[in-house]
């Protein structure tokens, strides 16, 4: 898995343990851990960036301070349009596995 040494402040590591994929966070010098699989579609959960300030209008939650891997421009997720945003998301992408899926 690695030392805290290898996280500097406001980075993260994903590590694998017992066949897990976990996202282990230095805030501050305090460590956290938190499972990187989203409950509702499977998808990582510990990845993109946040941003050193929020930027935007458009989401709810963390969205104006989170900077998507998926976009290379440097926009939060609340500065995306909504088909932007769809594109990318994990919503956007179990909606259209179930579409998929239901067209079988």
């Amino acid at each position: 898995m690695g030392t805290t040494d290898e996280i500097a402040p406001g980075q993260r590591k994903v590590v694998e343990i017992d066949g897990r994929s976990i996202g282990v966070f230095n805030v501050d010098g305090r460590y956290y851990a938190l499972r990187n699989t989203c409950p509702h579609a499977g998808a990582p959960l510990c990845e993109g960036t946040l941003s050193a300030e929020a930027r935007g209008r458009g989401g709810f939650g963390y969205d104006p301070a989170f900077l998507p891997a998926d976009v290379a421009d440097g926009r939060t997720m609340a500065e995306l349009s909504a088909a932007e945003k769809d594109a990318i998301s994990h919503r956007g992408r179990a909606a259209r596995a179930l579409e998929e899926w239901l067209a079988r």
